[in-house]
């Protein structure tokens, strides 16, 4: 008997599944928010001196029905992109600073096809972060603060 693939189990599972709501997907990003973000800041307190950045990266895996976050620091601040969420933590302040966060691809486009009084409460908090990352106003917000921090000496690029 052959035995079967992962694929063909996940083709399998998603036969006998519905469609995952909105509501169950941002429960799933919440969940373990908390503690992930706690144990990135130690980690990142441990690895830099004056400051650094928190990313947060939506993960989706649509064949296996999974959404993960995955967590990590940098030094710089990070390329704004797709399915990111991005923190800055100064040690000064001793808490994280929330910057920006942009959605997935097909979010990104739905929003900018539409005007913003015809959104929904929920996306219209969205769509600052969407226009600047849409217009590269957020890609020149990036470059500033790294160069901010550069001449602050609070970051080495070498």
């Amino acid at each position: 008997m052959k035995k079967k693939t992962l694929g063909e189990f996940a083709v399998e599972a998603n036969k006998n599944t519905d469609k995952v709501q909105a509501g169950e997907l941002g429960s799933k990003m919440l969940e373990g928010f908390e503690k992930a973000m706690e144990e990135t800041i130690e980690d990142g307190i441990k690895k830099y001196k004056h400051c650094f950045f928190i990313v947060v990266l939506l993960i989706k895996n649509d064949v296996l029905r999974v959404v993960n976050n995955k967590y990590f620091t940098r030094h710089t601040c990070p390329t704004p992109t797709f399915s990111q969420a991005v923190y800055f933590y100064s040690k000064d302040k001793k808490r994280p600073e929330f910057l920006w966060v942009i959605p997935d691809r097909n979010t990104v486009s739905a929003l900018m096809a539409s005007s913003f009084s015809s959104l929904h409460k929920d996306y219209q908090i969205l769509y600052p972060f969407v226009e600047s990352f849409s217009n590269n106003k957020l890609l020149e917000f990036a470059d500033n603060f790294n160069e901010k921090l550069i001449s602050e000496n609070k970051i080495n690029v070498a």
